[in-house]
């Protein structure tokens, strides 16, 4: 999954720059990975006996997405890449905590909702369509894997194979969150873009006017 950026020979485009916004995303994997690990520790009746399981693969993840921030920093732009793989695991590692606590219905699905608007406003507003798909595509998997006894069933409705109401009310509240935050996110990003060409057009007018 690719970033969407513009390659510029100065980076004079880029609101913010883009190695900070990606820092800011590192903040918020830390995040959930502390939300997770606290309710793995203090919630012992979500979680059953995945707790410990929970925080190892919870510690693996932080381990890896530190790597992955550090090869994008060495990187440079070709990190970004990487960056883009790294926001596909995300989605995974998510999943896999929604089903270690209870699939469809898990109290930390949430945490979904988080990702999908720190990835929106922090990378753009294609890239977090994109999560928010591979997330509903994560969320069929899990639960449809749990029907075809691939994975053990965690909730009562997966053996029916039928997907309950309140799951397809899940989805379609993703998808709201994911589409009002993108449309605010492009707004702003369009103005903020206008606001910085005027502010080049006034600089520019201004050298003209020395050189004259």
């Amino acid at each position: 999954m690719t970033m969407s950026t513009r390659a510029h020979p100065s980076g004079a485009s880029e609101i913010a720059p883009l190695g900070e916004r990606m820092g800011h995303l590192q903040i918020v994997r830390a995040g959930l990975v502390v939300v997770i690990m606290t309710t793995a520790t203090f919630m012992s009746d979500v979680v059953g006996a995945a707790a410990a399981d929970l925080m190892l693969v919870s510690a693996a993840f932080l381990l890896l997405s530190a790597t992955v921030e550090a090869v994008r920093r060495m990187g440079g732009r070709r990190g970004l890449l990487v960056v883009g793989g790294m926001l596909l695991v995300d989605g995974a590692y998510l999943a896999w905590v929604m089903y270690q606590t209870g699939g469809t219905q898990s109290p930390l699905r949430f945490l979904v909702y988080i990702h999908v608007i720190a990835v929106t406003l922090l990378a753009s507003y294609r890239t977090g369509l994109k999560i928010a798909l591979w997330h509903s595509l994560m969320y069929f998997a899990v639960f449809y894997a749990q029907a075809a006894r691939i994975l053990a069933p965690v909730e009562p409705q997966a053996e029916t194979g039928r997907l309950p109401d309140s799951s397809v009310f899940n989805i379609i509240a993703l998808w709201l969150v994911a589409l009002v935050t993108t449309l605010f996110s492009s707004v702003n990003e369009r103005e903020l873009r206008r606001r910085k060409r005027d502010v080049e057009a006034l600089a520019e007018m201004a050298e003209h006017l020395e050189e004259a």
